[in-house]
């Protein structure tokens, strides 16, 4: 049965050719893996926010979004609480550089008032002066690891760094409701820079985005699942269809695919519709 299977392949790749079948099968491939196109309105984040939205916890909620770029994502989270009605949320929205941070002001600021709080910084593990690299103005992928590492070619403009510790202690933030990062590969460094607030539950939910770019960080999707393990929460992959939970890490994930996840305690995730992970190993050691 194998052999006939890689016959069958190899007609295929004499008729399309193999960069044509190495695209087919990758788009198959991704698509059975959910791992999606990273848009907002199709790749599941909007559900997150509906469900963060719902929570029966009273009072407004507290939602910071680290790499917030010009604040598409905080925008819809604002706007669905003004039409929902519902309750309110207060979105503090961290933007290294100037110029985007300029952009995000000028865009939303008016707008939503006292319920954003632009924050010129982005988060990470240690406070300090950085370089950020960026592809162009305005850019979402504008990183402070570059491109996987690479910087040559890219524009590179200092920028300040805070912990998220020690930004929610000096603006008297007791609980944060969702942590939602978008931080071009510096995603774990801005969770090793709230260590705090994750041991004592101070943050309910993170979400954060997965890609290539964690490789110029020297960081891995294991590194998550390490830091899950010893809060004691669990980790899962966001898509359309709902959250992909893993019993454990498992090499199969380690794809550098882009993609977000989920990490949070079983109480806090058990509102989130799942679906089953293809490859559940059988056990976890």
């Amino acid at each position: 049965m194998r052999r006939l299977r890689f016959s069958v392949v190899r007609l295929i790749e004499r008729v399309v050719g193999r960069r044509q079948l190495v695209r087919a099968a990758r788009f198959a491939l991704d698509y059975a893996r959910r791992d999606l196109p990273n848009r907002m309105a199709s790749n599941g984040e909007l559900l997150v926010q509906d469900i963060v939205r719902s929570s029966p916890r009273k009072g407004p909620l507290t939602v910071l979004d680290v790499g917030a770029n010009v604040g598409l994502w905080s925008r819809r989270l604002l706007e669905a609480c003004e039409q929902g009605g519902e309750r309110d949320v207060v979105v503090h929205a961290f933007e290294p550089s100037p110029r985007t941070y300029a952009q995000l002001v000028d865009d939303l600021g008016q707008r939503f008032g006292s319920r954003l709080v632009p924050v010129n910084m982005a988060a990470s593990d240690v406070a300090g002066s950085a370089m950020l690299y960026g592809v162009h103005d305005l850019a979402g992928s504008n990183s402070l690891h570059g491109l996987a590492g690479a910087t040559s070619g890219l524009q590179a403009e200092a920028v300040q760094r805070c912990r998220l510790d020690d930004y929610c202690a000096a603006a008297s933030i007791e609980r944060v409701d969702l942590l939602k990062i978008d931080a071009e590969g510096h995603d774990m460094l801005v969770m090793e820079g709230a260590r705090e607030m994750l041991r004592s539950r101070a943050i309910e939910l993170v979400q954060f985005e997965y890609n290539f770019r964690w490789i110029g960080a020297r960081r891995y999707l294991q590194d998550v699942f390490n830091l899950a393990l010893e809060l004691g929460w669990r980790v899962g992959k966001v898509t359309p269809d709902g959250v992909e939970w893993y019993e454990c890490w498992d090499s199969e994930l380690e794809t550098f695919r882009e993609g977000n996840y989920l990490m949070g305690s079983v109480a806090a995730t058990v509102r989130f519709p799942s679906i089953e992970w293809w490859a559940a190993p059988a056990t976890c050691s």
